[in-house]
């Protein structure tokens, strides 16, 4: 899997204070992402809610088709239980709920979580200078989200378990993995966020969507009008197969224009 992730997400929630000349400031902000997404695998073996890199692959990958995903964050305060530092064996504290977003996120039932910050880099964004424009709906066909100190949800396990198997069938691929494990606040941090001096709660997500082949597409027309001739058709070649991997099984015709 790959997954491009740019140093300056672009808009940036207000809570962020944040330097973008300073590579300090911006290798922490990615940090934050990279260290939370793969919590899961640094588990250990008896932890509930652990999960290895071939897992995460597997739920996201499509087969190997789609290996191209986006990152997205958000930081929260902590929940009670977790800034009390609650510790139990491994059966509440860290938890897969694999198949459902909690809730909390208020996400449709083929979306990833939104979150605050956007990773994935965007020539168009960079172009302009400001917002991209959509005209669709974007489509998530797998995600990987990662809890940090977040509240726990009031859904029963087994129910939640019972609708992933459902979906499985023709909804999106998704997995979320819990934790009460903070990120911590080392005074090698930064101070972007407004918990300078104590841990925080973090959301993460990882998705393959018609968002990432909008924009390996704005690519292609980029290197379409900058690379040299001899290179310029297997690259392009390259880049559209790659976007196309991201509508099969997908129509978005109903997504275009009004009725």
């Amino acid at each position: 899997m790959h997954l491009p992730m740019t140093s300056l997400p672009a808009p940036l929630p207000a809570y962020v204070s944040l330097d973008a000349e300073s590579r300090w400031h911006t290798s922490a902000l990615q940090a934050a992402v990279v260290e939370s997404i793969t919590l899961p695998t640094r588990l250990r073996r008896h932890e509930a809610g652990r999960a290895s890199f071939d897992m995460l692959e597997t739920t996201l990958s499509n087969e190997g088709n789609r290996r191209v995903a986006a990152a997205g964050l958000s930081v929260t305060e902590a929940s009670d239980e977790a800034a009390g530092n609650v510790q139990t064996n491994g059966h509440h504290d860290t938890r897969t709920m694999n198949g459902h977003a909690n809730g909390e996120e208020d996400a449709r039932e083929d979306e990833a979580p939104q979150l605050d910050m956007d990773f994935f880099p965007d020539p168009a964004v960079a172009s302009t200078g400001g917002r991209r424009t959509a005209n669709r709906r974007t489509h998530t066909f797998s995600s990987v989200t990662t809890l940090r100190g977040q509240p726990e949800p009031t859904d029963d396990s087994a129910s939640i378990e019972a609708a992933y198997r459902d979906r499985m069938g023709e909804g999106p691929r998704t997995a979320t993995y819990r934790s009460q494990l903070l990120f911590p606040a080392l005074p090698s941090h930064p101070p972007i966020f407004p918990f300078a001096d104590k841990p925080f709660g973090i959301k993460t997500s990882v998705s393959t969507n018609t968002a990432v082949a909008d924009r390996i597409r704005n690519i292609e027309g980029i290197a379409r009008r900058a690379v040299g001739i001899v290179e310029r058709e297997s690259l392009c070649d390259g880049l559209v197969t790659m976007a196309e991997e991201y509508d099969e099984g997908w129509s978005d015709d109903e997504e275009y224009g009004e009725d």
